[in-house]
This record gives C-alpha cells, sequence and structure tokens, in this order.
C-alpha cells in the first residue's frame, strides 16, 4: 500500500509538473490557432482567385480545342494559359491593394509608407495591364 501511494504522490507531481509547464499545450493551441485563422483565409483567397479566373470553363471546354493558340480568341472558351493570365491578374490586383492598405496604416512611416505605396501602385497597375491585354486579344 504504500508503494502504490508513493508511486501515485509521484504521477501527480509530474502531471501537475507538466501541466504547469503547458509546452504541449501552447504548441497545439499555436498550430489550431494558425490552421483556424491563417490557413482558412489563404485557401478561401486561392479558391477565390481559380474560381474567379475561370478554372472550371477552361477544364470542361478548353482541352476540347486542339490550337496552339495560348489564348483563344471570343469569350466562350478559355485555356489553361488564360487561367494563369486571368489569375495574376487577380492576385497581382488583390496584392497590390494590400500594399497599399499597409502603406496607409499610421504605424508605418517614413520611406517604407511610400515604398508600399509605389509597389502597390505598381502591382495594381501591372495586374490591370495583363487583364485588359487578355481582354484586348480575346475581343479581336
Amino acid at each position: 500500500m504504500v508503494i502504490k501511494n508513493k508511486i501515485d504522490s509521484i504521477s501527480r507531481n509530474l502531471s501537475y509538473r507538466l501541466r504547469r509547464l503547458k509546452i504541449a499545450n501552447k504548441t497545439i493551441q499555436g498550430a489550431s490557432f494558425f490552421i483556424r485563422g491563417r490557413a482558412i483565409i489563404v485557401f478561401y483567397l486561392i479558391a477565390f482567385g481559380l474560381l474567379a479566373s475561370g478554372i472550371v470553363n477552361a477544364l470542361l471546354e478548353g482541352g476540347s480545342i486542339s490550337t496552339s493558340l495560348p489564348i483563344l480568341p471570343g469569350y466562350v472558351l478559355q485555356s489553361n494559359a488564360e487561367v494563369v493570365l486571368w489569375g495574376s491578374y487577380i492576385f497581382a490586383g488583390l496584392f497590390g491593394l494590400q500594399l497599399i492598405n499597409r502603406g496607409t496604416k499610421q504605424a508605418v512611416k517614413g520611406r517604407s509608407t511610400t515604398g508600399f505605396i509605389t509597389m502597390g501602385l505598381v502591382l495594381l497597375l501591372m495586374g490591370m495591364l495583363i487583364g485588359f491585354f487578355v481582354y484586348a486579344v480575346k475581343g479581336n
């Protein structure tokens, strides 16, 4: 009976110290916060970008046309290269707007504000140029 009480006392003491340490608990909490917070946002943005760029149309109808053109004329059919171009148009615009937003925050001052706004405008302009180029080629 004395040995059992001693073993129980040691196990309670160890479990108390491990709970107090909370190394494993913090690691699990940090990973679950990342999975719940950031990963869902990133997944949503990627899914939104792919659907907005026309991945479904390209997968259903783009492979049926055998042509060497990367951009198919007309607005009905869409190739895989167009999905990449429309996706880069969307993501460059979104990232440019995010940089402009970060540059206008009060915490960021000086040269970094100008750099964020400048890079954001450059990315936004590049995205718009890609979009207008694809739109012009498809319209002819």
